[in-house]
């Protein structure tokens, strides 16, 4: 559904004047819930360390805990859970609060701010456009020249990433030793990331030119979307490398049916959205792809990326893209629904070794 009743909070509950270290106790908790130990560690808030922090009316901040996933364990702990559904659900749903309350506040000042902005409903974009702070989705190889491992989460700052090597290798391990041999099929340069933000234009403009919301780039999304495509890529080299069974029931149900043939990545997109805490709650997604060959769009592989010739091939490439997935009878349902609201974006390609470039989408 693109609606969500939202819980009424009353003019006590502070969620301009509190929401950032709020956002920032949800946040250490959502990011971790792909590491186990992490979770145990931030699912409990101590109490006097939140009152430390908020010296003017902490129990107007711990009300907004509560309402958003935690409950009181005694009188010195609140505790996040213990049925993961449910709080996430919540996490959520105030994480997208705050971030209405503050977007108000930054475009109207806070004297605008009024109890109407915590009443209706939450739209779908609200909550796909959480932040979750300074986090990506997979951690940094740690002996990349010149590259560190993501920082663990720390009570001071909410950083790091959501999946680490570790859990990759555990999850998609394929994938993650593809990652160790073959990195720089995974890694965009310009040519790719131009590629990427022209196609995610393109769909958005031929959905408002149907009278749909434009999308909003979704950073994670995008992620998603370069591992996918990389992971292609590489099954052009080795078919059925990545066609691993699905080790768990998908808590994201995909719109579309599985891809198949060449230009797919098998389980790749749908084990790393189960590890966004939107998707995690159950938010559904839709995987699109497409191949490019050289012969398509040859000044996209050949031309400078600086060159006339490559920005007309861009912009006449995205608008075909965009074209044949709109006019698809298996692609276009999700990308014209009215509740769509983010796209991610990834291109990957070699041109010393491959003649074809593979694109994915990753839509909600």
């Amino acid at each position: 559904a693109g609606e969500h009743p939202v819980h009424h909070f009353s003019d006590d509950v502070p969620m301009y004047s509190h929401g950032n270290i709020v956002a920032e106790v949800m946040n250490r908790v959502l990011t971790s819930l792909c590491d186990p130990p992490q979770l145990a560690k931030f699912r409990r808030v101590k109490v006097s360390a939140l009152r430390k922090k908020l010296a003017k009316s902490p129990e107007r901040a711990e009300a907004v805990l509560v309402a958003a996933g935690f409950s009181r364990d005694g009188a010195e702990y609140l505790e996040w859970g213990p049925d993961e559904r449910a709080s996430l659900a919540a996490s959520l749903a105030v994480l997208a609060l705050i971030g209405r309350v503050q977007e108000r506040a930054h475009n109207a000042g806070v004297r605008a701010l009024d109890s109407g902005v915590l009443t209706g409903v939450l739209r779908l974009p609200e909550v796909t456009c959480c932040s979750l702070g300074a986090v990506q989705l997979l951690a940094p190889r740690s002996d990349k020249p010149g590259g560190r491992a993501a920082p663990a989460q720390t009570a001071a700052s909410v950083g790091g990433a959501l999946v680490s090597r570790d859990c990759l290798r555990n999850l998609l391990p394929r994938l993650a030793q593809a990652l160790e041999d073959l990195d720089n099929l995974f890694q965009p340069g310009a040519r790719e990331k131009a590629v990427a933000s022209a196609v995610a234009r393109g769909v958005s403009e031929a959905r408002v030119a149907r009278g749909l919301g434009k999308l909003h780039a979704s950073p994670v999304l995008g992620e998603v979307a370069q591992l996918a495509a990389g992971a292609a890529l590489v099954a052009l080299r080795a078919p059925g490398v990545f066609d691993e069974a699905a080790t768990a029931q998908a808590a994201s149900p995909p719109m579309l049916p599985p891809l198949s043939g060449v230009g797919t990545a098998g389980q790749v997109v749908q084990t790393l959205v189960d590890c966004i805490p939107t998707f995690r709650a159950g938010l559904p997604h839709a995987t699109l792809s497409t191949v490019v060959g050289m012969r398509d769009a040859p000044s996209f592989f050949t031309s400078g990326v600086r060159e006339k010739t490559f920005a007309e091939n861009m912009r006449s490439l995205s608008e075909s893209i965009a074209a044949t997935w709109l006019g698809s009878p298996s692609f276009s349902p999700p990308l014209l629904r009215p509740d769509t609201s983010a796209i991610g974006i990834g291109c990957a390609l070699d041109i010393e070794k491959d003649d074809k470039a593979i694109i994915f989408a990753v839509i909600v």
